[in-house]
């Protein structure tokens, strides 16, 4: 993906505009070259021609935001769904070795 940096007059971001590519990218007024090989957590849509830009996360089927361990409190970013009753990797690994 690509990206666009919007700036305020002091030269502070605002904002971001997302492209599928710099050719997207430079039709943005504020396209002030190349900033591409951007990833991005959760699925966008280019600003200029509205492609779908998936998300490193949810573009594999993993939630896009972490989510707490019911077991440790830890944060992790896991398979969504009821399955893993939303237990991290190592607590999952932890009872898989009880069990045995």
């Amino acid at each position: 993906m690509n990206v666009v940096m919007i700036e305020d007059e002091d030269g502070e971001m605002t904002d971001l505009h997302y492209y599928c590519s710099d050719f997207c990218a430079s039709t943005d007024p504020a396209y002030d070259g190349w900033y591409g090989c951007v990833e991005a957590d959760s699925n966008e849509v280019c600003e200029a021609c509205e492609a779908p830009i998936p998300g490193v996360f949810e573009s594999n089927g993993l939630i896009a935001d972490p989510t707490v361990c019911k077991i440790c409190g830890d944060f992790y970013y896991g398979p969504s769904g009821e399955d893993d009753e939303y237990a991290c990797d190592v607590c999952i690994g932890e009872w898989a070795a009880q069990d045995a």
